[in-house]
This record gives C-alpha cells, structure tokens and sequence, in this order.
C-alpha cells in the first residue's frame, strides 16, 4: 500500500518504503529501517536501539575523521567485545 503524506510532513512507516521520494533525510533513514524491519523481523527493542543510534550520530555533526580512520576504530572494538 502507497500511503503519501503531504511535503514537510514526511511518510509514516507504514508507506515511506514506497513513496519513492524524501523530503528529508530522516525521512530516508525511517524508510530504510521499514523495509530492513519486514525483511529481518527486527524486535522492537532492535528498532529502537537503531533509531537511537542514527539520532545520536545526526547529532554529532560531521566527523572529522577519514572513512579509514572510522573503520579502523570499529573493527578495533569489535575485535576487543570479541565480535571479529
């Protein structure tokens, strides 16, 4: 189902994977964890856990590390939790 809402108020969950175009970027984000809610079956908890995680970094602003440096310092703490 197509559910489009009017500009500057952006889709609800329910029809944002299907609108096709984004007055904002949040709105891209909400869409993107729609569509990877039905394909995974995330809980709700999980849902959460990643909306928290995309406001914390909206509110961070921009990194003045390089795309290297970022992925050095995940995969250096994923290998101390033990995840790599």
């Amino acid at each position: 189902m197509v559910k489009e809402e009017p500009p500057g108020q952006g889709p609800t969950e329910q029809g944002a994977g299907s609108v096709g175009r984004f007055d904002y970027k949040n709105e891209k984000c909400r869409a993107l964890i729609h569509e990877r809610r039905l394909r995974k079956q995330e809980t709700p908890a999980q849902i959460a856990a990643i909306r928290a995680a995309l406001d914390e970094g909206e509110r961070s602003g921009v990194s003045t590390r390089t795309p290297d440096e970022i992925m050095e310092t995940v995969i250096a703490r994923k290998r101390k939790n033990g995840e790599l």
